[in-house]
């Protein structure tokens, strides 16, 4: 119960700043709310038990997502069906912890704060929320808004590996043409893992990555 508290707390306190500070400009941009004050949870949840613990509860928040959306539909997050399900908290805040893995932590907690510095005490729509963040990390994001924040659905991946001299060969494909960043983990003999990005500049890539021990697995993310 004190967790769940804290936790209604914690979005409720981010809302001093998305919501009040800047407030939307139409109920078309309610994820402009929501979205940050979802993710906030998320923040929370990362400071107290880690990395462990961001991923467990944004991979809560994905499920939670994809069960709504079995129930009100799949609409798009600007100007949704419904203005306060599941697409515009779950994906809302998803739609920021992707913006986060994409441009690093550093240019995403800035571009935040560059936002509500630009628009503090008046009014911002979905439009200025990407023309700010494009203009605080040098970023084209249109591709990224245009599929996630004004289209519908999800990229749906395929991918396989084959172990090689000196790394491993990757291929995944994706029913979606877009950039798109691909996290994947490789396990490799020496016990190590290895994180690392393969970006889609279209609908498939294959890409020889290379390791210093011989790679047992590969993970997509």
């Amino acid at each position: 119960v004190g967790e769940s508290a804290e936790l209604v707390n914690v979005h409720e306190v981010a809302h001093h700043w998305f919501g009040d500070d800047v407030t939307l400009a139409d109920w078309s941009d309610i994820w402009l709310n929501e979205g940050p004050a979802s993710y906030s949870e998320a923040l929370w949840y990362e400071r107290e038990y880690g990395q462990e613990g961001l991923t467990a509860y944004v991979d809560w928040q994905r499920e939670s997502y994809y069960g709504w959306k079995s129930t009100e539909g799949d609409f798009a997050l600007y100007a949704p069906d419904n203005l306060f399900g599941g697409t515009v908290y779950g994906k809302g805040a998803w739609i920021l912890h992707m913006l986060r893995g994409f441009v690093g932590d550093e240019a995403f907690y800035k571009a935040l704060q560059d936002y509500t510095s630009r628009y503090a005490y008046s009014n911002a729509s979905t439009s200025e929320f990407e023309e700010s963040f494009e203009a605080s990390t040098f970023t084209d994001l249109s591709w990224f808004f245009d599929s996630y924040v004004y289209g519908t659905g999800e990229p749906t991946l395929s991918f396989g590996y084959r172990v090689v001299e000196d790394g491993v060969v990757v291929a995944i494909e994706s029913d979606k043409s877009m950039p798109l960043p691909v996290p994947l983990r490789l396990s490799e003999a020496d016990g190590s893992v290895e994180d690392v990005k393969v970006t889609l500049t279209g609908s498939s890539i294959c890409a020889f990555l290379p390791t210093d021990a011989p790679v047992l697995g590969v993970e997509l993310d």
